[in-house]
């Protein structure tokens, strides 16, 4: 309900009983007799409490509907209630409370007060229409901005004493300040014309300077261009958010901090570099420019710089054509049909044509040509060696950088010599001696500060050197917001933590139970019966008979305790479900010789020449990369990712009958994880088995027709590979080999083609350890998998068989369960792209 005064019509104050206790005003509209008269009758029958009359109230009532001007009612609140409702806080331990302390720092001597008349009394300056005004400016300027802390106190006491038996008298801690801060002012200014008026110390303006962000030598009103007084960079005030051009010296936000940040977005260090969000990373402006993912939070103080994240892995995986490195994110050729990478910084150095336009919707574009579709790199004169000019002009650049840094660190070493005791003295009026004894203090403590300032810089060098205050209580508000967030997300997050840290712990101590048990299974076996593992005990199974053209690629599925194996001239993925015992399958649109697990989900496959991600649910494929363009005849075979997550796949030609093709025709290649291809070497006849030992050290692979397991060193971080050796050459009955596969122990196991059988190779001695034959002939790869890896899956092909070959083997192109071999497998790694 809100009310508010009638300003129309004549208030009339009369008296009345509560006027005297209360000093509360009642209104009337009516004359004041007549209140009067009123008022001594409701006296005389009713309470005091109850003398005032509510219909003026209801007059003065308005419908909540109707609009009222801010400025026309007050809002009463019980500020006291409300904060009385909060709660007192009381000490919890009244002992706890440190003790005031004081000490004199001066006599303040007692002035007396001469009194005369007003009307005698003139001032030269006239007063303030505001009684009680008070000058807080001129009032805070007159204050000594330097505090003794607990040396210079005891240093002053010190000196007192030494001064009490001179027969001096005592210096106070006012004076001692006042004496440091005039030391300190007399300093500044003297070392600021010194760095003005000597030659090597003020600013060299070059005749060719230009901007370090928008490289454009012009400057108009209002945006002045400014130079650091430290790094000596120049900058635009618009291009680098300097609201306000500082009066002496400036520094860039990089010197401020006296630190030479590496930037995020390219390898060079220096130059006008602003932070991120969370301040301590760092960027050149120019770079989050150019690089169009790459945003500035406020335009006008062009920081901080934001959506760094939002760069491509495709971005950070580009190599500068000028600089030739991997670091930073680069810009490429604006030319549609060229895609050289160069860093922004590198572009810049370099000379290249960068150019910002002015499209139809006044949008600006930024334009970015390599060294071959410049402009400026077609004139003559210039094309010849423009990175020796340019290396010339910086190494010219930096030296006299360097040189005007070094005059200024001896000028700060040697800041005492800019101080003449005599003129402070003068100024305060104190006597010489004085003033020396406190210049000598003050020169001894300076320099065990680094040489650096005692006072803080004063407000118009502070807005000059410090960042920016935040003077948006919006922008407070949004950062406290944030940081609550933060902070409820780390709550979350260590809560989760420990909740999963008690499940293991609880799931370790059952598998601690559950291996006591099967150990102690295994001892009571063991002293049943005393003798190794035979082949009776080894059981075959067709799970799968007469399924596969050319089955490839098993690969077993934890979680949902499935087969993959692909079918590579049927085009077909397929998956067996061991529980259920279907088949599914996916069906594409060129031979599919292998398949992996996805660590985001689902799976990549190698189709044809392509590595490929497959979308299981709508039974789609995504290319990712594509290998051996300009031979239109290969295709992939077998593949595998090794522990880092790279995708390895060798190719061959396509083969005219088994076995039969064009051969030295194919490569080893590898898909890293931010979709950019490897190749490792060629002439491969039919690229086949691959695996990685047990430490990661050795990668073990398989040309089949060279009819051997070789081995390689291998450089788990890089994925690079070295050493080639031969570790088992097949014997003349086991034929061709083909998939391959390691077991928990680190053997080898390999399928091989037209042996019908599968072997258990050790590659540390290079000796054949077991031999399984099954009831097909064309074995094509092995896995293992089942519940704890303890089972064999084998493919087999059907291509190539005659009829009579069918009669006999029957199960050929189906899908074998091995069991009983005594060793266990090891889950396949998933793709990390």
């Amino acid at each position: 309900m809100r009310y508010f005064g009638c300003s129309r019509m004549k208030r009339h104050r009369t008296l009345s009983s509560s006027d005297s206790s209360d000093e509360s005003p009642s209104t009337s509209f009516t004359s004041g007799s007549m209140y009067r008269s009123k008022s001594k009758i409701q006296n005389e029958h009713k309470k005091s409490s109850e003398i005032f009359r509510k219909d003026l109230i209801s007059a003065m009532k308005i419908s909540d509907s109707h609009h009222v001007n801010p400025d026309s009612y007050y809002l009463f609140t019980d500020t006291w209630k409300e904060e009385w409702e909060k709660g007192v806080q009381v000490p919890d331990s009244l002992d706890t409370v440190p003790q005031p302390s004081l000490r004199i720092v001066a006599e303040k001597v007692k002035e007396v007060l001469f009194t005369r008349p007003r009307k005698y009394i003139r001032h030269s300056n006239s007063e303030t229409t505001e009684p009680g005004y008070i000058n807080i400016t001129e009032l805070a300027a007159s204050l000594c901005r330097y505090d003794l802390d607990d040396m210079d106190i005891y240093w002053l006491q010190g000196l007192n004493e030494d001064l009490a038996e001179m027969g001096c008298g005592p210096v106070d801690e006012n004076l001692m300040e006042k004496t440091i801060e005039v030391l300190e002012r007399h300093c500044h200014e003297n070392m600021n014309h010194a760095i003005k008026t000597e030659e090597g110390l003020g600013i060299e303006y070059d005749e060719d300077v230009i901007c370090d962000v928008c490289r454009s030598p012009e400057s108009e009103e209002g945006n002045d261009m400014v130079f650091c007084d430290k790094c000596n960079v120049c900058v635009h005030q618009a291009c680098y958010g300097i609201l306000k051009v500082p009066e002496g010296s400036w520094l860039c936000r990089s010197c401020v901090l006296g630190i030479q940040p590496q930037c995020l977005l390219c390898p060079k260090k220096g130059g006008a570099m602003k932070t991120t969000k969370t301040g301590t990373k760092w960027a050149h402006v120019s770079c989050a420019l150019w690089i169009p993912e790459v945003s500035i939070g406020c335009p006008e103080r062009m920081e901080p710089i934001t959506k760094i994240s939002h760069i491509p892995p495709s971005r950070w995986a580009l190599v500068c054509n000028l600089c030739k490195l991997k670091t930073g994110a680069c810009i490429q050729c604006s030319v549609k049909s060229c895609i050289t990478a160069f860093h922004v910084t590198c572009a810049f150095e370099h000379s290249l044509e960068m150019k910002t336009i002015l499209d139809e919707e006044d949008e600006v574009k930024f334009r970015s040509y390599c060294v071959k579709h410049s402009q400026n790199r077609e004139k003559p004169g210039e094309a010849e060696y423009p990175l020796h000019r340019a290396t010339e002009q910086s190494q010219a650049k930096s030296e006299k950088i360097g040189l005007r840094a070094q005059k200024l660190r001896e000028l700060e070493e040697e800041f005492y010599t800019l101080v003449s005791v005599e003129d402070v003295a003068t100024e305060l009026g104190l006597p010489t001696l004085m003033v020396d004894f406190i210049y000598n203090y003050w020169t001894l403590k300076r320099k065990s500060n680094f040489n650096k300032p005692l006072l803080p810089p004063k407000e118009d060098e502070e807005n000059g050197l410090v960042q920016p205050r935040e003077t948006s209580i919006n922008t407070r508000m949004r950062m406290f917001m944030h940081l609550r967030q933060d902070l409820e997300r780390v709550r979350n997050l260590c809560y989760m933590i420990g909740r999963r840290e008690k499940m293991k712990l609880s799931h370790n101590k059952i598998q601690e139970e559950i291996f006591s048990l099967q150990v102690q299974l295994l001892n009571q076996e063991m002293a049943a019966v005393d003798c190794p593992m035979t082949m009776s005990s080894i059981k075959i199974e067709c799970i799968l008979p007469g399924n596969c053209q050319l089955g490839e690629s098993p690969i077993w599925e934890e979680a949902s305790n499935s087969l993959l194996f692909v079918d590579i001239p049927a085009k077909k993925v397929c998956r067996w479900d061991s529980l259920s015992q279907q088949v599914q399958q996916v069906t594409v649109d060129a031979p599919v010789s292998s398949v992996a697990f996805r660590q985001s989900g689902g799976y990549v496959a190698t189709i044809g020449t392509k590595f490929c991600a497959l979308n299981w649910e709508d039974q789609s494929a995504i290319v990712l990369a594509t290998v051996d363009k300009d031979k239109k005849n290969n295709r992939f075979n077998d593949g595998k990712v090794d522990p880092a997550g790279r995708y390895f796949a060798g190719t061959m030609a396509e083969e005219t009958a088994p076995a039969v093709l064009e051969r030295h025709q194919g490569s080893l290649y590898s898909l890293f994880p931010d979709h950019h291809v490897e190749k490792y070497f060629d002439q491969v006849d039919i690229s086949n088995g691959l695996d990685w030992s047990l430490d990661h050290k050795i990668f073990y692979y398989i040309d089949s027709l060279s009819y051997s397991v070789d081995a390689f060193d291998y450089d788990l971080p890089t994925g690079k590979i070295s050493n080639r050796r031969s570790v088992y050459k097949l014997e003349k009955e086991e034929q061709i080999p083909d998939g391959m596969c390691i077991d928990a122990e680190g053997k080898l196991w390999v399928a091989c083609y037209n042996g019908g059988r599968v072997i258990r190779l050790d590659p540390e001695t290079g000796k054949k350890l077991q031999t399984v034959k099954l009831p097909v002939d064309k074995t094509t790869s092995c896995c293992f998998g089942g519940k704890d890896y303890s089972e064999m899956y084998v493919t087999c092909a059907r291509d190539g068989i005659d009829p009579e070959g069918l009669l006999r083997q029957p199960e050929g192109g189906g899908i074998f369960k091995i069991t009983g071999l005594g060793v266990k497998g090891i889950p396949p790694y998933p793709y990390a792209g």
